[in-house]
């Protein structure tokens, strides 16, 4: 579950990243801000997996959040 969960929040990050880049440029973003909200409450529902689950738990046996950006 951990490594799985790391990786999902990795892939995710430079998302973020461009999106404050952009934001910092004063240029349009390429997420508006409801698609930046939501890929936001993803990587915290990936973060909350810990509360639902043991970390040893199988990555086949959990309910991954869907992420909303794919």
């Amino acid at each position: 579950l951990e490594t799985e969960r790391t990786i999902r929040l990795y892939d995710t990050d430079w998302l973020v990243q461009r999106h404050q880049e952009e934001q910092l440029r004063g240029v349009l973003t390429t997420l508006n801000p409801q698609e930046f909200s939501n890929l936001l409450n993803y990587k915290q529902q990936l973060r909350d997996l810990t509360d639902q689950y043991p970390l040893n738990t199988p990555v086949d046996q959990v309910t991954w959040p869907i992420n909303p950006i794919n």
